[in-house]
């Protein structure tokens, strides 16, 4: 069988880290290519293209770089180097090559994280622009892999498309440090928001939330994530000790110090496809407040593996009140988070994928 090409092309995010617990566990003749300064660790055996990083570098490289990567696979396929293309998650170029690869008549694959739904407060221009360029790719490609039974059926109502498409899920994102045994309850916790914090995440009902309760019920609740968007709270709770602000990317390294520092994550979404940062805290068995939105519930058994609530600040104070004055039920989701380690493990994901993409193949 001919290499699978496989692309890579973002420099941070859980889909990156994503791409690379699978393209390593792959064991199918494979080319990769990844961008140079990325800040998760690449896989192992890569190729390495200059990509952007920022808009600024997108509309300087879309027009120079760019159409030297398409000259250079458009020429490697018309000596067949290439069986198929698999792409792991959504990048802005994907379509250009998904173009080239159908030209040749080879297949596509692809693994849809949010299943074309987005953020829906994003109306401006990038936003929309994101959203052609991702149905474009999506929906040219062969083989759809989903993570999630929701994201599955939200596309397919879309597209009316009920072929060649397949629930895998998403495996543990472990970060180098993390704790992964099983917690005791801290009857003074600290609170933990952890993602970029964009409209449909309902950072500020969470924060809502929090003043809530009684401060002596909570050590601080600590938000980490860059701002998309200015939060609709009053100035004077930024100098709040009670409420910790990390707005920036952070670097892979450091993330398991906000999750070893936690003891109770909120995932207070107002929308949602599923979520990667879930995956990390089941990885680290921390206790979770989820919002019953999209498809949440299909990566946590509601009760015995997370608090499921609305998504309104009412709700959402009365689940992180069912962690903090119940030890028994803190224990025992942690230890239930423990169990569901086995079922998510990554070797299993790598496989069910490399079954996908070897059917495909010539």
């Amino acid at each position: 069988m001919k290499p699978v090409l496989i692309l890579s092309l973002g420099v941070r995010g859980g889909t990156v880290i994503y791409a690379q617990e699978v393209i390593d566990r792959l064991s199918i003749e494979k080319t990769v290519i990844v961008p140079f300064g990325s800040l998760v660790k690449t896989p192992r055996h890569t190729y390495k293209w200059i990509a952007h990083r920022n808009v600024y570098e997108f509309f300087i490289y879309s027009f120079t770089l760019l159409p030297l990567y398409m000259i250079s696979l458009f020429c490697d396929l018309t000596v067949n180097k290439y069986s198929s293309i698999y792409l792991p998650y959504f990048h802005y170029w994907n379509i250009f090559f998904v173009f080239i690869f159908k030209l040749f008549n080879k297949k596509v694959i692809t693994t849809i994280h949010d299943g074309c739904i987005g953020d829906k407060n994003q109306n401006n221009f990038k936003g929309k622009i994101l959203n052609y360029l991702k149905e474009k790719s999506l929906y040219s490609s062969d083989e759809l892999i989903f993570l999630s039974e929701y994201v599955k059926n939200e596309f397919q109502k879309k597209y009316g498309r009920k072929d060649d498409c397949h629930v895998i899920p998403h495996g543990l994102i472990i970060p180098e440090g993390l704790r992964q045994a099983s917690r005791n309850h801290n009857p003074l916790p600290n609170i933990l928001f952890f993602g970029q914090v964009i409209r449909s995440k309902g950072v500020e009902n969470l924060i809502h939330a929090c003043l809530k309760m009684a401060t002596e019920k909570y050590n601080k609740l600590v938000i980490v994530g860059k701002h998309f968007y200015p939060l609709g709270i009053d100035r004077n709770i930024y100098s709040s000790s009670k409420i910790v602000f990390i707005d920036n990317y952070v670097p892979e390294n450091e993330i398991s110090k906000f999750f070893n520092e936690a003891d109770i994550l909120v995932l207070p979404y107002t929308i949602a496809t599923q979520s990667g940062v879930v995956t990390i805290g089941v990885s680290a068995c921390i206790p979770m407040v989820c919002t019953k939105v999209g498809g949440l519930k299909d990566q946590l058994v509601p009760d015995a593996e997370a608090i499921f609530v609305n998504s309104d600040s009412e709700s959402i104070k009365e689940g992180i009140l069912a962690l903090i004055d119940n030890k028994e039920l803190y224990e025992s989701i942690s230890l239930n988070l423990k169990r569901k380690h086995t079922s998510l493990d990554w070797n299993n994901i790598a496989k069910s994928i490399e079954n996908v993409i070897l059917s495909t193949t010539e």
